[in-house]
């Protein structure tokens, strides 16, 4: 089996210390002992030199003699003279020790006016026991910190892995249905608690897209049921009052008008439900330049013969108001606006629209109808929530909450301003930066 994250966290740590032991002892073992035989060669030739003058002026065996015993005592090596007669002098002759353990220094210099060489031989074994002593040292070491290595190890794992459990565990019952808890490691002040600061956000938002997801279903299908079943009614209706040897034909007229009414509304429930599922998708909005004030006046043209119709002067600003955006999800918030405009402003008043310039470009709607009190100021923009002002004709409660994400997608907003009378809704886009 696959040894688990703890023992191959724990593994490395051991392997690491190990391999950094073992770089340490390569570097330093053999390089040690060629400086130490080294450093004990130099200082034979400093005692041989610092008697050279004395061999020079020696006169007779017995002279230098003494001269190698005094060298023998300085050096505490084996010191061998040698001349054209062979050895001159041996200060220790029984000396049967390999030249393998020795150091070995030769060096040539005069004796009484004849050349020789003197040659110094001495036991290695200091050199050996200092490389021995540092070789048990680095043992020693390696194995406190192979052992501190693997507790620390265990001790980080444990830590880490503890984190990554609960993770583990909360992770599991978010698939299964059930609520994940309290996690410990949001506390953690690593990547782990910064994992667990995701999940959490994450859980957080996908509780809050399925309770959108409930309350969507739960009203679109409320939504629906009631002009279905009027619908249903209506047709119903019609077809009763159709058949021959009805008494009020006329009626059906009226019926299918109703049923044409709410068809219309349904379609435009479709048309919601559709971008809202393009919302939630996050499909990528164009960003381009666009003109305001143009898509100002493109919608007063579109929606002025309703407002004729009804008595209403709409009017659109003139000259150019230049941002960023999609200049077609913003004459769909425009309309919208201004679709609420109409509905709700009286007969006989004016519905103004305003595009401005500068750090925020924006469009203004004014309407001189009931305005939205205080405490829907707010609400009016979540999904299917409708204001308490009376008006004409039933929306679903769609067209400002759309509005206001499709804004905010663009970099804007969609907000309700404080208004003396009637209502003024402010969309602001990014500006144009060319």
């Amino acid at each position: 089996m696959r040894p688990g994250l703890r023992a191959r966290l724990v593994g490395a740590l051991v392997l690491t210390a190990a391999a950094t032991v073992a770089v340490v002892a390569l570097a330093l073992l053999e390089p040690l002992e060629g400086r130490l035989r080294h450093e004990d060669e130099r200082a034979l030739r400093d005692r041989i030199a610092a008697l050279t003058p004395a061999f020079a002026a020696a006169h007779g065996d017995e002279s230098l003699r003494v001269l190698a015993e005094e060298l023998h005592r300085r050096s505490a090596a084996r010191v061998v003279v040698l001349g054209g007669r062979g050895v001159l002098v041996d200060t220790d002759a029984g000396d049967k020790r390999r030249s393998g353990e020795d150091l070995r220094v030769s060096v040539p210099l005069s004796v009484g006016g004849r050349p020789a060489r003197v040659v110094l031989r001495r036991d290695a074994g200091d050199v050996a026991i200092a490389v021995r002593v540092v070789r048990r040292a680095l043992a020693v070491a390696a194995l406190a910190g192979i052992l501190l290595a693997a507790l620390l190890g265990a001790i980080t794992a444990r830590r880490l892995l503890r984190g990554l459990e609960d993770l583990r565990e909360a992770t599991g019952r978010l698939a299964s249905g059930s609520a994940p808890g309290e996690l410990p490691a949001l506390r953690h002040a690593d990547e782990v608690g910064d994992l667990a600061r995701d999940f959490a956000a994450m859980q957080e938002r996908l509780s809050r897209q399925e309770q959108a997801r409930q309350r969507f279903v739960s009203t679109a299908s409320h939504e629906l049921r009631t002009p279905l079943a009027s619908l249903g009614v209506m047709l119903e209706l019609a077809s009763d009052e159709l058949e021959p040897g009805a008494e009020r034909p006329g009626q059906a007229r009226v019926q299918v008008e109703r049923a044409r009414e709410q068809a219309g509304r349904l379609g435009a429930l479709a048309r919601d439900l559709l971008d809202l599922s393009v919302l939630d998708a996050g499909v990528d909005l164009r960003d381009e330049r666009v003109d305001l004030a143009a898509i100002a006046r493109g919608v007063v043209a579109e929606l002025g013969p309703r407002a004729q119709l009804g008595g209403l002067d709409l009017s659109a600003p003139r000259g150019a108001s230049y941002a960023r955006g999609d200049p077609s999800r913003i004459a769909q918030i425009v309309r919208g606006l201004v679709d609420n405009a109409l509905r709700f402003a009286p007969e006989g008043t004016a519905i103004r629209i305003e595009a401005t310039n500068g750090a925020r470009p924006s469009i203004a709607v004014y309407d001189d109808g009931p305005g939205v009190p205080a405490d829907d100021a707010e609400r009016i923009f979540e999904r299917f929530q409708r204001g308490s002002a009376p008006g004409e004709g039933g929306g679903f409660g769609l067209g400002l909450a759309i509005g206001r994400e499709l804004a905010r997608r663009m970099g804007g907003d969609l907000r309700l301003q404080t208004s003396p009378r009637g209502a003024r809704l402010q969309l602001t886009v990014p500006p144009d930066s060319g």
